[in-house]
């Protein structure tokens, strides 16, 4: 999860008069809806699960099944109204009990609105995949590597989806049975440090080629520093095992 802070009335209300449209259509409902769509932000009836329906948005498509349960303030009671929300998530990919800052738009004094943190708990429940063995650090994963299971996850970034692991290599060792993560995986370093290259330098109409040595690691499309045999320091793009390409 990223650090967001987002004005949410506008969202809200534009939830509501979807909802209204539907509701319409459903007898002595429909009065209901009108008087709901035009309420202001204040006057609505639950922010506790106008709070749920701003994670989910934020959290985005997760492939499982999510549930949100929000508490009460931290300190102190609800407020007894919330113009211009401000609601922001923690950084973070972690699951389970997390903060959710509120702070409520200014009074018509000009005083700073009611401001405080609601924790939520987070439950997602999904498929994933670990370690069917011990691997070790820069392992390219294969499918005999993994194994799938079913059940709560601690991070949003399991790995949750098998093309999402094969093919890509380790940047940490796993032990048997530990949950593959796409933070701890990279492409497959096709450019190693210290390694000795081939640097075409390319312009209009003309290519030249030189020797050179990598500064650093580099999957194919990523951009790499070398050390040419003169002694100059390019960044090119990788474009081939041990080829990097290089504008003049």
């Amino acid at each position: 999860m990223r650090g967001l802070g987002v004005g949410y009335a506008s969202l809200l209300r534009a939830r509501w008069a979807r909802l209204c449209l539907c509701c319409g259509r459903v007898g002595s409902l429909a009065a209901w809806c009108l008087v709901l769509s035009g309420m202001a932000w204040a006057e609505l009836p639950d922010l506790q699960e106008d709070i749920r329906i701003f994670v989910v948005d934020q959290l985005g498509h997760v492939n499982g099944k999510l549930e949100v349960h929000v508490g009460n303030p931290t300190l102190g009671n609800w407020p007894p109204g919330c113009s211009d929300p401000h609601l922001s998530l923690p950084q973070g990919n972690r699951l389970g009990r997390i903060l959710v800052s509120v702070q409520c738009g200014s009074t018509s004094s000009g005083e700073i609105g009611w401001r405080g943190l609601v924790p939520v708990q987070l439950t997602l429940t999904m498929k994933y995949f670990v370690a069917r063995h011990a691997l070790l650090r820069e392992a390219v994963l294969s499918a005999d590597d993994v194994e799938s299971r079913e059940g709560p996850v601690t991070y949003l970034d399991t790995v949750s989806r098998l093309s999402d692991g094969v093919g890509k290599a380790l940047q940490q060792p796993l032990a048997a049975g530990q949950v593959i993560r796409t933070s701890g995986l990279h492409e497959v370093f096709v450019v190693h440090r210290g390694q000795s290259l081939v640097v075409q330098v390319q312009g209009n109409g003309f290519q030249i080629s030189t020797d050179g040595l990598a500064l650093g690691d580099a999957a194919a499309g990523q951009m790499v520093q070398v050390r040419t045999a003169a002694g100059r320091v390019l960044t090119g793009l990788v474009v081939g095992n041990g080829v990097v390409q290089v504008s003049p």
